[in-house]
Parts: structure tokens; C-alpha cells; sequence
């Protein structure tokens, strides 16, 4: 039962360190290949910027998303791009709005991932009872047994006495028969001597008797005793049986509270684990799409006038709110998975401890048949002494 506690003990210290090495390596994974694009974007902008001319420059595609920023006219190119090619580019405000749906998400996994923390506590707290209350029946168990002990110890030793009464009485009676017989042959062959016969007879009667009422004393203390260790056995078995009861009660109530906590634990899981395929879905959808985006407007902000570099800034730092967004994301996502192992620990430790009830219920019914046992033997006792003083009885018939 000792083992039972400290490994009961050590149960927090084994879920706050185990960390899944998968979900790490997936998270550093995914920030390398964010950051490769991160670091390729600005580049690629570079190599396109040096490719185009200022001269060159088409001012038109970018005139009505680029008026405010530039007051200045703008010079109408000779050669006009084609209308499939002229696309409206992203708006700051657009992109800001997108960045707080995102935000936003974010907030909701981290309302979510606290309320599986509260969970998590409120199931180990729950754990830590039961363990407590099995802890509670087995002290209670331990002293039933040892009482049964001591009851056995003293039925040995009343047993012993019982015993060692019933054979000395037996060869005090042969004794007797034999100096009575001896003295009844010198009687009849010593008429001369019959009166101080008689006067040793008497006397040895006399001493006999004495004998006789320390063995009825023995007897009795003896039954005395008995019936004490049987009340004492009784008293026991009524503990036993109080014990049992109380033992079925609580395997009944545990099981009933493991069986609720395994399914909302495994609730929960469905749940996250349909809101984090969703997340993932939805986070994969809108990085594709900024993305997209990213690059449409860097070759937008590439083609315009050195006076939109403010929003080439701006691009950028949204992309990085981006990225950052993503990372927090997988480490939520890595949390999860480490929920997911915590709450596979509980459940093993929930098997375990349903086995060491059943161990504990098992004792308890070994503890009943030794204390049926028992009673056998104090029958046996009782039967024995009832012999003795009928063996008494007819010693003092012969009389």
C-alpha cells in the first residue's frame, strides 16, 4: 500500500514533464518554412525591383489605390496594361480586419485550452480523494486483521492450556485407579493394617479432591476465557462485514465516477479534436490566402513609386503579425497534444487503481474466511472443555 502512495504521489510530477518530442518537432518545422518564406519575400521583391526600370514604371494600375498617398500627377505611360491584368490591391483596413478574425481565434483556442486546464485539475483532484478514501479502507482492513491476529494468538494459547488440563486430569485419574487398586490389594491382604489404610486413603482422597476442584477453577477460568476470545471473534466478524459493505459501497461509487470522468474526458477529446481540425483548416486556408495576397501586392508595391514604401513596411509587418499568429497557434496545438497524453496517464492510472480495489476486495474476503475459520476453532474449544468437565463428572462419580 505504500508503493500505492508514492506512486499515487508522483503522478503530478509525471504529467507536468512528459512532452510530446512529435508536436516540438512539427512546431519547429513549421516556423523554418515560415521564416524561408519570410526571408524569401523580400528578395524576390529585391530581384524584381532591379529588373523594372524607374523610367519604366507603369504609374496607371496603381493610381487609384496610390492617390492618397501621392498628391503628385502622375505621368500616363504610352503602352496600357491589359484590363485582365490590372487588379485592385488589398487594403490596409481589409488586411487589418482579416488580422483580427485571426486574433480573435486565437483568443477563443486559449479560452478553450484554459477551460481544458480547469478540467484537468478538477479530474486530478477527483483522483486524490479516491485514492485517499482506498487508503482510508485499507488502514481500516489492516487493524481488522491485526485484532483477528491477536484473537488467533489467544485461542492458540487457550487451546494449549485446554490441553495440557485435559491431560493431566487424565493421568492424575489413571494414577489414582492404579494406588487405589494396589491399596485395596494390601487391604485385603493387611487386615492388621486396615485402619491406617484407611487413614492414607482418606488423606489421598482429601488431596484428590483438592486436585479436582483446581481443575473445575482451571475449567472454568478456561471457559471464561473462551467465551471472551468467541465474543471477540464475533465483534470482529461484525467489523469484517461492516468493512465489506463499506468497501462495496465505495468500489461502487468510484466505478460509477470513473465511468463519468472517462466520458467527458473522451467528450472533450471528440471536441478538440473536431475544433482543431477545424483551426488547422481554417489557419492553413487564410495562410494560403495572405500569402497570395503577399505576393500580389508585393509585385503591386514593386511596380509603383518609391513613395509606397510605407506600405511595403506595413505589408511586412503584417506578414511577421502572421507568422507569429501561425507559431502561436502550433504551440496551442502542442499544448493540446500534451493534454491529450496527461489525460492517457489518468486513464492508466484509473486501471491501476480499479486493480488494486479488486486486491483490496479480495483480502477482505480472505480476512472473512480466516475469520470463519476461527470460529470453527473456538467451536472446537468449547467442545473439548465440555469433554473435560465430563470427565470431572465422572471422576467424581468414582468417588
Amino acid at each position: 500500500m505504500l508503493a500505492s502512495k508514492s506512486k499515487s504521489s508522483g503522478l503530478a510530477e509525471a504529467l507536468n514533464q512528459k512532452t510530446p518530442p512529435t508536436a516540438s518537432k512539427v512546431s519547429k518545422l513549421n516556423r523554418a518554412g515560415s521564416t524561408k518564406s519570410v526571408r524569401e519575400s523580400p528578395s524576390q521583391q529585391q530581384q524584381q525591383n532591379a529588373r523594372i526600370p524607374l523610367d519604366k514604371l507603369p504609374a496607371s494600375a496603381d493610381s487609384k489605390s496610390a492617390g492618397p498617398m501621392n498628391p503628385k500627377p502622375r505621368i500616363t505611360p504610352r503602352i496600357s496594361t491589359p484590363p485582365d491584368k490590372q487588379s485592385r490591391p488589398l487594403k490596409p483596413s481589409e488586411l487589418q480586419t482579416q488580422l483580427n478574425a485571426v486574433q480573435d481565434d486565437l483568443k477563443k483556442a486559449k479560452e478553450r485550452t484554459a477551460a481544458i486546464e480547469k478540467e484537468k485539475i478538477r479530474v486530478l483532484e477527483d483522483l486524490k480523494n479516491a485514492i485517499k478514501i482506498a487508503d482510508e479502507a485499507n488502514e481500516k482492513l489492516e487493524q481488522a486483521l491485526a485484532a483477528q491476529k491477536e484473537a488467533e494468538e489467544a485461542a492458540e494459547i487457550e487451546k494449549f492450556h485446554a490441553v495440557e488440563l485435559e491431560t493431566a486430569g487424565i493421568e492424575v485419574a489413571k494414577r489414582k485407579e492404579e494406588e487405589w487398586s494396589r491399596k485395596l490389594e494390601t487391604t485385603q491382604k493387611q487386615l492388621s493394617a486396615e485402619t491406617e489404610a484407611l487413614s492414607s486413603r482418606t488423606k489421598e482422597l482429601e488431596i484428590a479432591k483438592d486436585e479436582l476442584a483446581k481443575i473445575i477453577a482451571a475449567k472454568n477460568s478456561a471457559t471464561s476465557r473462551a467465551d471472551e476470545v468467541s465474543k471477540i471473534a464475533e465483534a470482529n466478524a461484525k467489523k469484517a462485514e461492516a468493512l465489506a459493505g463499506e468497501v462495496s459501497h465505495l468500489k461502487s461509487l468510484l466505478r460509477s465516477e470513473l465511468e463519468k470522468k472517462s466520458k467527458e474526458a473522451a467528450e472533450i477529446i471528440k471536441k478538440l479534436e473536431s475544433e482543431t481540425t477545424k483551426a488547422e483548416s481554417e489557419m492553413h486556408r487564410l495562410v494560403d490566402e495572405w500569402k497570395t495576397k503577399a505576393q500580389l501586392v508585393e509585385v503591386k508595391f514593386g511596380e509603383a513609386d518609391r513613395s509606397n514604401k510605407s506600405k511595403e513596411d506595413t505589408l511586412a509587418d503584417m506578414v511577421k503579425k502572421l507568422e507569429y499568429s501561425s507559431a502561436h497557434l502550433q504551440d496551442k496545438e502542442s499544448e493540446i497534444s500534451n493534454l491529450r497524453d496527461k489525460i492517457e496517464i489518468l486513464d492508466r492510472e484509473v486501471v491501476r487503481y480499479k486493480e488494486e480495489v479488486d486486491e483490496s476486495t479480495r483480502l477482505l474476503d480472505e480476512a472473512k474466511k480466516e475469520v470463519h475459520e476461527f470460529r470453527t476453532t473456538v467451536e472446537d474449544l468449547q467442545l473439548k472443555l465440555q469433554m473435560l468437565e465430563d470427565a470431572k463428572n465422572e471422576l467424581l462419580i468414582m468417588q
